[in-house]
């Protein structure tokens, strides 16, 4: 599995992707290439049968186990929210480094969110033609680029190691160039192909505003799946 997909959510595309490549085998095999067939064979088994079943056997192994013992899932852990920096006195050292810590952590979550988006964005244009990439792939690919936009305007230009501070002041630059109309924003994301696409347009009252990064497909297992 992917680091970019370690809760199983693109099973159907893994299972898709695993039964092409066994097509593509038998093919060879088929078409009495025999030599190559055998190099595919023997590194599709090395690399990719034995890994996949002792992950498989893994996996059964441990959902057996947690049935009997009820051990909660501890892969999305919960952190308690502390004071941002804009609620910090000036020489509360101990509330500024909290702050920076939760800021860190936001950022490497919006981060993940923005590869599993731009992952699952690529497996779609992967999986279809060109000619069906504006019908089949625009929303994943409308909702990569809106959010990207938004973490550019939230992040960019900042130094990797910045903290909620320089976040903080850079946030209030760009209010202030919206106040004085010098940052009047649009609705649209310009391409390097020239192309203006429109941004995603979210519904506020829905559960994963503002960020989803599975398509309208994904249903969420219920926790007796889990």
């Amino acid at each position: 599995m992917s680091r970019l997909n370690p809760f199983n959510k693109d099973k159907e595309i893994i299972e898709c992707e695993h039964k092409k490549r066994q097509d593509f085998i038998d093919n060879l095999y088929k078409d009495k290439a025999y030599a190559t067939w055998g190099l595919y064979r023997f590194t599709n088994i090395l690399f990719e049968s034995l890994p996949r079943w002792f992950y498989e056997r893994n996996q059964a192994s441990i959902a057996k186990w947690r049935e009997l013992n009820g051990t909660p899932v501890r892969y999305h852990p919960k952190f308690p929210r502390v004071k941002r920096a804009d609620q910090c006195e000036t020489d509360d050292l101990v509330c500024l480094y909290e702050a920076d810590i939760q800021m860190i952590r936001d950022r490497a979550v919006d981060e993940e969110i923005l590869a599993v988006m731009k992952n699952r964005m690529q497996r779609c244009e992967k999986e279809y033609d060109l000619s069906s990439h504006p019908e089949k792939c625009h929303e994943l690919r409308q909702r990569y680029l809106t959010e990207a936009d938004r973490y550019d305007t939230k992040y960019g230009d900042l130094l990797y190691w910045a903290g909620a501070l320089q976040v903080l002041n850079k946030q209030k630059a760009r209010m202030m160039r919206e106040r004085d109309g010098l940052y009047p924003g649009s609705d649209v994301i310009p391409t390097t192909m020239g192309v203006n696409i429109p941004k995603y347009k979210y519904d506020k009252g829905a559960p994963e505003y503002p960020l989803n990064p599975y398509p309208k497909w994904w249903k969420k297992p219920s926790p007796e799946a889990q």
